[in-house]
């Protein structure tokens, strides 16, 4: 069974770095647009077992991906919300280095995690989730905010707070602007070129005026959405996708899945 498999071998090649046991089979997971992501079954003692391999998208750095690891790992102890754990290697780190499962001639990040249970039932546009769906989803979002208010990570996530992002995005909203083959991106924003600028502007004064202690920073998800979370019977029974995750206001957190749960994209 898959012999003559390119990406077969090298998923081998990355197991080779665990004692989880043989490759029997594996399934390419289509959801993701930033990594490289895999349902696989491997068998130890005669049974057969799910997990979920990631590569990781190239330019990750090692720091990066123990902030991700660290934390995800802390909310795994906790027990709430219920997350997939990294596991560790041979070599006892949460990852491996070997060479890209894509045509690129050059390395990648692994990681292999717990494959979670539950339903995949929606993306990030246009959930339409149930009344009771969205009560869970804000109960998890709560208990992964208790997880890990107190809590250090070990390394550091490479991008800004939201706050230091305001001015990046002001450039790049004027640098796309000023493509003229991006015309239909052209036609919809130019209207609101002036508002969006005026906003951008308001925000970081407004950041700028802010205390230490006048909204809580903790480590946020970032990307909380029902698209990151599985469901059963109507209620969250596992939360994954910490990509984005970094210390910033809490606040934003929830307003960025509120925006995520509620938005109409028709």
């Amino acid at each position: 069974m898959m012999k003559n498999d390119p990406i077969a071998e090298k998923i081998r090649k990355v197991l080779s770095h665990y004692q989880l046991g043989e490759l029997v089979n594996y399934s390419q997971n289509q959801r993701g647009y930033v990594n490289l992501s895999f349902a696989i079954q491997i068998q130890k003692n005669g049974e057969v077992t799910p997990y979920f391999l990631r590569q990781y998208k190239l330019g990750i750095t090692e720091d990066e991906l123990l902030f991700e690891h660290s934390l995800i790992n802390r909310v795994y102890e906790i027990g709430k919300p219920r997350v997939a754990r990294v596991y560790p290697s041979r070599e006892g780190k949460t990852y491996v280095v070997e060479d890209s499962l894509a045509d690129i001639s050059q390395p990648a990040f692994y990681a292999i995690f717990d494959f979670l249970p539950g339903e995949d039932k929606y993306t990030w546009v246009n959930p339409h989730c149930t009344p009771l769906e969205i009560q869970q989803s804000a109960r998890a979002l709560a208990e992964f905010h208790q997880a890990v208010w107190d809590f250090q990570p070990r390394g550091s996530r490479r991008e800004p707070p939201i706050a230091g992002l305001l001015k990046p995005m002001k450039i790049n909203l004027h640098a796309c602007l000023s493509q003229t083959r991006l015309h239909k991106f052209n036609e919809v924003i130019r209207p609101y070129q002036s508002f969006l600028d005026h906003k951008i502007e308001d925000l970081a004064e407004f950041f700028h005026s802010l205390d230490d202690q006048a909204l809580p920073q903790l480590i946020i998800h970032c990307d909380y959405h029902p698209g990151n979370l599985k469901f059963q019977d109507e209620r969250v029974v596992g939360l994954f996708d910490f990509d984005w995750s970094k210390k910033d206001y809490r606040i934003f957190d929830i307003a960025l899945s509120l925006f995520y749960f509620f938005t109409e994209w028709e």
